[in-house]
């Protein structure tokens, strides 16, 4: 771990995007937890262990986690977690919907490409939570009406 506990503590995997978001979050002041997917049992403890605050993963990968965890006799719900930003894969407003009620967290959208810059591309906001706002300041967005 490094750096000092903060209100957002992140647990990302390493896919190119989980290493933005682990070199962002720990410039920010943020004690992360570098674990990738796979070995479930063992994220439900660390979850638990380090009171991890804030998920990053694919939204599949965080039903997987929630099932896992309900197997384990763990009520995550219960955990400190409070936010989760999922992305890498397609996912629908049932599932934000699912991941939302089996964790109890805001399911935050994120897009990138490995191809450019990882997950570092756009994020949707917690307080909307209504589409992507993209980087602007890295990226020229250009939008076409078929």
């Amino acid at each position: 771990m490094t750096g000092s506990p903060t209100e957002y503590d992140i647990k990302p995997g390493f896919f190119t995007g989980g290493l933005g978001a682990h070199y962002g979050a720990e410039r920010l002041g943020c004690t992360v937890i570098p674990v990738s997917g796979g070995g479930t049992e063992r994220q439900v403890t660390l979850l638990q262990d380090f009171g991890a605050q804030i998920l990053c993963a694919t939204p599949s990968y965080a039903l997987k986690i929630a099932e896992v965890a309900d197997g384990m006799g763990v009520d995550i719900r219960k955990l400190p977690l409070h936010t989760g930003i999922f992305g890498a894969e397609p996912w629908t407003d049932a599932m934000r919907h699912d991941i939302e009620a089996r964790l109890n967290i805001k399911a935050l959208d994120i897009y990138g490409l490995s191809e450019i810059i990882g997950s570092g591309v756009a994020c949707e906001c917690r307080e909307m939570r209504n589409g992507l706002h993209g980087w602007e300041d890295h990226f020229l967005f250009e939008v076409v009406e078929p």
